[in-house]
């Protein structure tokens, strides 16, 4: 860390722009020495996975400092405390260019995840994208907390809290937020324990929100009840979501008929549908899948075929769902209801 202080110090690297050290193996008083050399006119540093702690998080809140114009601060994987955060989150406040913190696998827990979020409510900088992945140790306050910050900001774009405790409590808030973002237009909460309860607060927020492109929900033990509240309270009304990833959700035929029929509605696009590990065979899995982001037209005036026509598509995902029966239940609405 030392010898790397001493070469940004020279002024050949009056100009850097971007510092990239991620696995550099700084530690804490690494971490120290190069953020107190770093040229004023840097943009962009990446310091992740190098054990710097909560010395080195402190370290990084000098960066900021010290760089007026740095957009983008990486500090994934430093085993970041609730204290790190605390003393990082003045120098998020204070910042007036700062455009991404990448702070996934740490340890902030919910008061450090809380600091960070009342930086972000009273920032003047652009501030868009928010990665707090893997912090397991922060729950429904750390979610309530930065349900306040989406709603402040008219900035944030991204919040990704992978593998965060947030549960059904914590969903509610961000539901909340949803409805009421002016720019938020990723959120993922894979491995959140959200389970059916969690969707439907969610859903109830997709009711109302017209920003939100991408919700990651994998691994939420949602089931076919899960669905149904997703469906049923919001998500099918929702304009302008475009991807949805529901992998892992112990989500049976039922579950699945019920997304087929909000797939096949004229006015709801989806783009991408992610749908493996689910309790459906790789047929019924292909079928549901294809039917997001198909062109959906008036349909043509009926005329008489001259071959058997081919089914809907809701049709065929049944008959592949159910072992290939050749029985065929229509799905959805039918013509004129």
């Amino acid at each position: 860390g030392e010898m790397l202080a001493e070469a940004l110090a020279a002024p050949a690297c009056g100009l850097l722009e971007r510092l990239l050290l991620p696995g550099a193996a700084l530690g804490p008083h690494g971490t120290e020495a190069v953020c107190a050399a770093l040229p004023p006119v840097l943009q962009v540093l990446d310091l992740a996975a190098n054990a710097c702690g909560d010395r080195g998080a402190k370290s990084a809140g000098d960066a900021l400092r010290r760089c007026p114009g740095l957009r983008r601060l990486g500090l994934t994987a430093n085993d970041i405390s609730a204290e790190g955060a605390r003393l990082l989150a003045p120098a998020i406040r204070d910042h007036a260019a700062l455009e991404e913190l990448h702070a996934a696998g740490n340890r902030v827990g919910d008061r450090g995840a809380t600091a960070i979020a009342a930086a972000l409510r009273v920032t003047r900088a652009p501030f868009a994208r928010l990665l707090l992945g893997d912090n397991v140790n922060v729950a429904a306050a750390g979610a309530k907390a930065l349900s306040g910050s989406i709603t402040a900001s008219s900035t944030l774009t991204e919040l990704r809290l992978c593998r965060a405790l947030v549960g059904p409590e914590g969903a509610r808030a961000l539901g909340a937020a949803l409805a009421e973002t002016r720019a938020l237009k990723v959120l993922e909460l894979a491995w959140c324990k959200l389970r059916a309860d969690g969707a439907r607060h969610i859903a109830e927020g997709l009711r109302r929100t017209n920003t939100l492109v991408r919700l990651g929900l994998s691994r939420n033990s949602l089931g076919d009840k899960g669905i149904f509240e997703l469906v049923s309270n919001g998500l099918e009304t929702c304009k302008s979501l475009k991807e949805l990833d529901l992998c892992h959700n112990a989500v049976g035929p039922e579950g699945a008929k019920r997304l087929a029929a909000m797939l096949e509605k004229k006015n709801f696009v989806l783009a991408l549908l992610e749908f493996t590990g689910n309790k459906l065979d790789a047929g019924a899995q292909a079928a549901l899948v294809g039917l997001a982001g198909r062109a959906r037209t008036k349909p043509a005036p009926r005329c008489v075929a001259p071959y058997p026509a081919q089914p809907p598509a809701s049709e065929r995902w049944e008959r592949e769902s159910h072992g290939g029966h050749t029985r065929a239940h229509a799905m959805g609405r039918q013509s004129g209801q």
